[in-house]
């Protein structure tokens, strides 16, 4: 008996056909997949809304840049740091903006 690979997209559409014969009801489809209502009903809806290549995994990658500190400030801070080894990054923060308000 060899190993079967199973695809998830593969089992998201089996489950998408079996819905859509309406042979069991969401709720037995989901214990028979072993995944929630609310799981099975997003990719349902997913399949309605945009077809079968909607069922793929989406990117976890982030929608927006990082935030960034200016350069001139990261130059403050890294200077702030060389002359005060042992301070903690509260102490380091704090310092440039007592002594600049200016700089957020």
């Amino acid at each position: 008996m060899s190993w079967t690979e199973r695809r998830v997209v593969n089992l998201r559409l089996c489950l998408i056909a079996a819905c859509l014969r309406q042979d069991e009801p969401m709720s037995q489809l989901c214990a028979r997949f072993e995944i929630s209502r609310k799981i099975g009903y997003k990719w349902l809806g997913r399949y309605r809304n945009s077809g079968a290549a909607e069922l793929e995994d989406l990117s976890s990658a982030r929608h927006t840049k990082a935030t960034t500190i200016d350069a001139d400030v990261a130059t403050a801070l890294l200077a702030l740091r060389r002359q005060r080894p042992t301070w903690g990054s509260r102490k380091l923060l704090a310092r440039p903006t007592k002594n600049q308000p200016e700089i957020d």
